[in-house]
């Protein structure tokens, strides 16, 4: 009877360690998980980064392109005004 009591705590005791083995299979496999959807996460931080960067130069060469036509067209207004004071030195000379 004892033996027999002996055998069935042992089967108890190796069903439980089973159980325990399983129980940090399972927290491994979770934290695991975890780690994955951190990186998964961390990977997509960094992609919206990279956008807003990609959208910020853009941006920035948008103002540089239309500081530039300004210039240009400050120029040509400018070479219009020196066309028109031409026109008017010569209309001055001539009458």
């Amino acid at each position: 009877m004892m033996r027999e009591l002996l055998l069935l705590l042992l089967l108890l005791l190796k069903l439980l360690s089973l159980l325990l083995l399983l129980l940090l299979l399972l927290l491994l496999l979770l934290l695991l998980l975890l780690l994955l959807l951190l990186i998964l996460l961390l990977l997509l931080l960094l992609l919206l980064l990279l956008l807003l960067l990609l959208l910020l130069l853009l941006l920035l060469l948008l103002l540089l392109l239309l500081l530039l036509l300004l210039l240009l067209l400050l120029l040509l207004l400018l070479l219009l005004l020196l066309l028109l004071l031409l026109l008017l030195l010569l209309l001055h000379y001539y009458y």
